[in-house]
């Protein structure tokens, strides 16, 4: 896995935000996206671009996490009860793409906070996840791809 650092842009994101039991990943990310994309939809809007998971701090036992997609034209703020559009801050950060099964993306995020030291840089607190490629059209695993940002402090 190739990590650079890199820049990365401020983005407006419409995001479910929650604190969560880390055993409920998988139930958390199914409802989020369902209940941002049924958002976006009544306000005639769609994603500008692939599902995210933000990581407001490392995990533990629970977790604060947004689910949803980036967006364009939407003005900050509440869509409905659980979904709101807010920016992603933006700045410096390591960068990678894994290839594979979700079930290695912890090893991934081994390799990439790995590197802190190695650069000298330390992490702002949060990260995020793109995921690149739809897992339901992938024939196998390895066609997943999935953007692994970690923000420097």
């Amino acid at each position: 896995m190739d990590i650079e650092q890199r820049d990365e842009p401020a983005r407006t994101v419409a995001v479910h935000r929650r604190t969560i039991a880390m055993s409920g990943i998988r139930d958390f990310y199914d409802h989020a996206y369902g209940s941002v994309a049924g958002a976006l939809a009544r306000r005639g809007a769609g994603p500008a671009g692939p599902a995210i998971g933000w990581y407001h701090e490392m995990p533990g036992e629970t977790c604060t996490i947004s689910a949803g997609f980036p967006v364009d034209g939407l003005p900050p703020g509440g869509l409905d009860d659980e979904v709101d559009v807010t920016e992603r801050p933006g700045g410096p950060a390591l960068v990678a793409v894994h290839r594979g099964s979700y079930d290695a993306l912890g090893e991934a995020w081994q390799q990439l906070m790995g590197e802190l030291g190695a650069r000298g840089v330390a992490p702002r607190g949060d990260f995020w996840e793109e995921y690149l490629t739809d897992p339901s059209t992938a024939s196998d695993a390895s066609e997943i791809a999935t953007r692994l940002v970690l923000p420097l402090a």
